[in-house]
């Protein structure tokens, strides 16, 4: 039937000559507008083959080879983007590098709001980022981000005096400061000047291994965590005897928690000193020719 096809149609048997000289065309190492072919990938269901390409911008996708002969596929996407922004530019007013109350403006974006005003990626003195309209920027309607707006309506220094700037907010926004304030009366019936004042007597490290322990008003400090370390027989203040590095299962605190008596340790330091199998293999060892058994 094919061949009977063919003898009436001979135009076909030349197309599908043609198609398949197209289909299996080298394409490695050209260019098509940003786009750069790597290598081909695999073929499709309907004998097109598809070809790993790299854009300029530095973005890898993968092409048909149809889309990048006839100049469909250009760039990764880029290119929209470019040609979005260029088009914004031309119709909107430049605010680059212009500020706005707290608003530093950087860049304008290819997209639009929903209401189709222009945006602009701008930076806060906080070093926050974020979309802003154009409209409100030139109104006032927005002169800093959501976090500062936020600060802006709370106070400084808590009920109790701490500074909330230093000590920080908690998601509910509540003192971390009294936070923890309340936390080491309840606990260990020392405030939170008293653990501070600890934490400065010891130089801000462990009493034990000398490790820096964390300061909670550093919010650059990524040290380990600091706990109280008490007297388990004791209650309030006179039941604390220092500060030691913690955490769940590490740390000086942990350690000691399970051998926290005196007597035990002075037995364990002595048992380190000297165990009773080093004493032993030590030792020098007679050795005895073996007892002739009468038969």
């Amino acid at each position: 039937m094919a061949k009977a096809f063919t003898l009436r149609f001979p135009w076909a048997c030349r197309l599908a000559k043609t198609k398949q000289e197209k289909v299996h065309k080298d394409l490695t190492g050209q260019s098509f507008g940003k786009l750069t072919v790597i290598q081909s990938l695999e073929t499709g269901s309907r004998g097109g083959i598809k070809w790993l390409c790299k854009c300029e911008c530095g973005n890898e996708i993968v092409s048909r080879q149809k889309g990048l002969t006839s100049g469909n596929n250009k760039s990764c996407g880029c290119l929209r983007t470019e040609s979005l922004i260029a088009r914004n530019k031309s119709r909107a007013k430049d605010l680059t590098n212009r500020k706005f109350g707290k608003w530093v403006v950087l860049s304008l974006q290819a997209h639009r709001s929903k209401d189709g005003c222009f945006l602009w990626n701008c930076r806060c003195e906080c070093g926050k980022e974020q979309e802003v309209k154009s409209t409100s920027l030139l109104r006032g309607r927005s002169t800093k981000c959501v976090c500062c707006v936020h600060k802006a309506g709370l106070k400084q220094f808590c009920v109790n005096g701490h500074d909330t700037y230093v000590y920080g907010r908690d998601a509910y926004n509540y003192c971390r400061g009294c936070v923890r304030d309340r936390a080491y009366r309840r606990n260990y019936g020392i405030t939170l000047e008293e653990y501070e004042k600890l934490y400065k007597h010891q130089d801000g490290c462990c009493a034990i291994c000398g490790i820096h322990l964390l300061d909670y008003t550093d919010p650059e400090s990524d040290d380990t965590q600091g706990n109280v370390d008490h007297d388990h027989t004791l209650s309030g203040k006179c039941s604390v005897r220092g500060l030691l590095c913690g955490g769940k299962w590490v740390g000086c605190n942990y350690k000691l928690g399970h051998a926290d008596d005196i007597g035990w340790l002075i037995k364990a330091v002595a048992y380190l000193k000297q165990p009773p199998a080093k004493v032993l293999y030590e030792a020098p060892i007679s050795i005895q020719s073996p007892k002739k058994v009468r038969k």
